[in-house]
């Protein structure tokens, strides 16, 4: 388990995501994964990301089709995607071995409330953070990965007739269209960028990112507010 980077000059790290736009150009995603855990087997290794987060996060699969919540896919799928040799060495694969998604987890932890008479140990505060992590995501549906987490996949259920669910199993025929979904989703927001197509309005209803943007003082939207409701208005 390690924080990995993705790169483009280092051999040993991964290569940055590709997908190829209708315009020609191509999309070229990097970033910093806060854990990378590799399971080997005989062909080649399993990948699981995970991200940490200290309040409430979850994945469902709806956040794709809206175009949210694709961190955490991308970083899976990028180590997925054909990679250099010396980074295959590091998952402990063969020189062309397969890398196959094993799971994309959000491990939200909250310090633990219990009180003590005397600071904790290594081992015991580990133990303590253990009891207050909680997994939500998405797993290979596999033995042999699932066996690996013992007790950490417990809740995590194959996906029936379409069922969303924050702790999901997800089969091979399954990941694999959820990362055509992906790569899709971001194909057509990155060709809207290019084509000039920037909307600030949020597609899930919640506040834009006019209301957070320091740039508002020279901005040609000025927000206001009358009674319950705002609107934009294009200043002259």
């Amino acid at each position: 388990a390690a924080e990995l980077r993705i790169s483009d000059r280092d051999p040993s790290l991964p290569r940055p995501f590709e997908i190829p736009l209708s315009s020609g150009k191509t999309l070229r995603l990097f970033g910093l994964v806060d854990r990378v855990d590799a399971l080997p087997f005989d062909k080649g290794a399993y990948v699981r990301v995970v991200d940490y987060k200290t309040y409430e996060k979850t994945f469902r699969l709806a956040d794709v089709e809206k175009g949210t919540n694709l961190q955490l896919l991308i970083y899976l799928f990028t180590l997925c995607e054909k990679q250099r040799p010396e980074f295959l060495a590091r998952l402990g694969c063969p020189p062309n071995g397969e890398i196959r998604p094993g799971g994309m987890l959000y491990c939200v932890t909250r310090p633990p409330e219990k009180k003590r008479f005397a600071p904790p140990n290594e081992e015991e505060y580990a133990a303590l953070m253990a009891q207050s992590a909680t997994l939500y995501g998405v797993l290979q549906d596999d033995s042999a990965v699932l066996g690996a987490m013992k007790n950490s996949a417990e809740g995590f259920r194959p996906l029936k007739d379409g069922k969303d669910s924050s702790r999901m199993l997800l089969n091979v025929a399954q990941f694999a269209e959820l990362r055509e979904k992906t790569c899709g989703k971001l194909s057509s927001m990155a060709d809207g960028l290019l084509s000039g197509d920037i909307d600030s309005r949020s597609e899930i209803g919640e506040p834009t990112g006019c209301d957070y943007c320091p740039y508002g003082a020279v901005c040609r939207k000025n927000r206001k507010t009358e009674g319950d409701s705002q609107r934009d208005e294009t200043l002259d």
